[in-house]
């Protein structure tokens, strides 16, 4: 199925909490709590694996990759993070999105640009109204995560509309990203 005009495909690696050490079976990410820690020393092979598997099959001249700016410091966007610098680095052009909701809160928005020796700078994209509606029509085929992220579904719509209202400052609906900079 393609949403959006996305087109995607599965991979093999699974989410930070079902993710084990190889010898001893211990899960990684074991807590709430450290699924918002460091990245374990153990799965820096991991973004190295990413970043290789990307670059195999994207043209880097004419491809744009957005990748997570990891505002929440959820450990999967951490990982996935990592391995856009590194694509960055070898020539793929590369904008940073905002993650939602995570970035709602203003504070961990400011500690992830802080982790910049120079920080990206921000672009926003206008959407319309109709844009704005499949992205929330989108984001509810995640229905897992309505009570996590959002407290129910009921607030989905709402949230999101007054994050894109913020982010469109006085435009409308927006999108910030993020490009540039040195990490």
């Amino acid at each position: 199925m393609i949403y959006l005009g996305a087109e995607y495909q599965h991979w093999s690696y699974l989410d930070c909490i079902y993710r084990r050490h190889r010898d001893s079976s211990e899960f990684f990410y074991a807590s709430e709590a450290a699924l918002f820690s460091e990245v374990r020393s153990e799965e820096h092979n991991l973004i190295n694996e990413l970043a290789m598997r990307l670059a195999t099959f994207l043209p880097a001249d004419v491809t744009l990759i957005y990748a997570p700016l990891a505002v929440g410091h959820h450990v999967d966007h951490q990982l996935v993070f990592q391995a856009a610098l590194k694509l960055r680095s070898g020539g793929f052009q590369v904008q940073f999105y905002e993650d939602y909701p995570y970035a709602e809160d203003g504070q961990k928005l400011i500690l992830a640009l802080q982790q910049w020796a120079s920080p990206p700078l921000p672009t926003v994209q206008i959407l319309s109204g109709e844009e704005l509606e499949a992205k929330i029509a989108a984001i509810r085929l995640y229905r897992s995560q309505f009570g996590v992220l959002f407290g129910g579904e009921s607030f989905v719509a709402t949230r999101i509309k007054s994050y894109a209202l913020t982010a469109g400052a006085d435009r409308g609906y927006g999108e910030r990203y993020w490009e540039g900079g040195i990490c």
